[in-house]
């Protein structure tokens, strides 16, 4: 589980297990007090500037092998988590902690075919759940679920 630390000057660092690595969330207080940002989903987004004085934009990112929204900034290419980045990158740790592992394919009657972990019913999986399979190249694949 992550661990949400708050400093003195207002930043929120999420401190992700089994790494060293902490993302800095940038919180402006005074911004939203002065526009009356609560959790408002007509409010203005607001700007966060980095370091080195552009300001960071979404864009979909890795971050230790897993894509996911975050703040970049075009010119250094800082990158933070807002609150709901943050969340989401959090349920794709643990996404990617249950179907990231090694399979042996096993017969299944005249066919082939691969085991899921029981897990992923959490995720929406089901039996007779409709998905798609499509081929990357000759050694890798990709399977979506569909709606």
């Amino acid at each position: 589980m992550s661990a949400i630390k708050r400093k003195k000057n207002n930043s929120i660092y999420i401190l992700l297990p089994k790494q060293e690595k902490s993302f800095n969330i940038s919180y402006n207080k005074e911004y939203n007090n002065n526009y009356n940002i609560k959790n408002n989903a007509m409010a203005h987004p607001r700007k966060i500037k980095c370091d080195c004085g552009a300001y960071v934009e979404e864009q979909e990112t890795k971050i230790d092998h897993i894509l996911t929204k975050a703040m970049v900034c075009p010119k250094c290419h800082f990158t933070t988590l807002t609150k709901d980045q943050a969340i989401d990158f959090r349920k794709r740790i643990d996404f990617h902690k249950i179907v990231d592992q090694e399979k042996q394919i096993i017969q299944i009657g005249n066919s082939i075919g691969i085991t899921l972990p029981e897990k992923l019913r959490e995720h929406g999986l089901t039996v007779g759940k409709k998905i798609r399979i499509e081929a990357l190249d000759e050694k890798s694949f990709k399977v979506e679920l569909m709606n």
